[in-house]
C-alpha cells in the first residue's frame, strides 16, 4: 500500500492521508468529538451522484473511557480532477490566450452546475416546524449580526432580512454551505469533477449556495472590485 499524506482542512481534530496503489482512497482520522455525519454525506450522494463521494466508518481507535481522547477513522472515495482555486493558478497558455477556449470551459461548468443544484431542486427535504423555525431565525440573526457595518449598508441589510420570509418558502434541500473555489474539481475542460469538504453539509432553503457561481463568472481584487467576465449574462 503506498500512502501519501496531507493534513485535512480541520488540523485540530482530523489528519487524512492517501492509500491505495492509484491512491484512491483516503483515510480520516477523525476526533470522535468531532465527527463525520456519514450519513448525511451518503445522503448527499444519493442526491448528487459521484461528485460526493462515499464515506464509510471502518473503525474506533482507543475506548470512550481511556485516558486518551478516542479516534474515528473513516474510509472516502478520493476525488478525482483538480481544485478549481489550483486549476486556475495553473491554467496552460492555451487557456489563458484563448478567450473563445475559455468562453467554451465556462459553458461546460455553467451547464454541469446547473444539474448538480437542478439535483438539489429535484429532492427536497422535510424540516419539522420547529427546525423550520430555528432554521429562519438563525438566518435573520446572522444578517442582523452584519448591523455592526457601517450605516449606509443598513438598508441593504434590512431589505435582505425582509426577503427572508420568501427564501422560507422555497423547497428545503441538502447544500453544501461553502462551496469555494477550492471546494470543487474539475478536469482540462472546466467540466465539473466532485465536490469536497462535505462536512459543511446542511439542509435549508435551496439557492443559499449559487453565490458560488460567481467564482465561474468574474473574479474580484481589493484593488478594482468585481469584475465580470463579457459572457456572464448570458451563461
Amino acid at each position: 500500500m503506498q500512502a501519501a499524506s496531507r493534513p485535512s482542512p480541520s488540523k485540530a481534530t482530523a489528519y487524512s492521508v492517501c492509500v491505495g496503489q492509484d491512491q484512491d482512497r483516503i483515510l480520516q482520522f477523525r476526533l470522535k468529538s468531532s465527527p463525520l455525519d456519514a450519513d448525511s454525506i451518503n445522503l448527499a450522494q444519493r442526491i448528487y451522484g459521484s461528485r460526493v463521494p462515499a464515506v464509510v466508518v471502518e473503525a474506533q481507535l482507543g475506548d470512550d473511557d481511556g485516558e486518551t481522547p478516542p479516534v474515528l477513522v473513516y474510509s472516502i472515495d478520493c476525488v478525482r480532477g483538480t481544485d478549481f482555486s489550483s486549476f486556475l493558478l495553473y491554467r496552460d497558455e492555451a487557456m489563458l490566450t484563448s478567450m473563445e477556449r475559455n468562453a467554451a470551459c465556462r459553458r461546460n461548468l455553467t451547464r454541469d452546475f446547473a444539474h448538480f443544484f437542478a439535483a438539489a431542486w429535484n429532492s427536497p427535504r422535510q424540516l419539522s416546524e420547529e427546525d423550520h423555525a430555528l432554521d429562519k431565525q438563525m438566518h435573520i440573526d446572522n444578517l442582523q449580526s452584519l448591523l455592526c457595518l457601517p450605516a449606509e449598508f443598513h438598508p441593504i441589510i434590512q431589505a435582505c432580512v425582509k426577503q427572508i420570509y420568501a427564501i422560507m418558502r422555497l423547497p428545503m434541500v441538502v447544500y453544501h454551505t461553502n462551496l469555494a473555489k477550492e471546494d470543487f474539481t474539475v478536469d482540462r475542460e472546466y467540466q465539473l469533477v466532485g465536490i469536497l469538504s462535505w462536512s459543511r453539509l446542511a439542509i435549508g432553503p435551496f439557492g443559499l449556495n449559487l453565490h458560488s457561481l460567481e467564482e465561474i463568472y468574474g473574479h474580484f481584487s481589493l484593488q478594482y472590485g468585481r469584475s465580470n467576465f463579457s459572457d456572464h449574462k448570458d451563461l
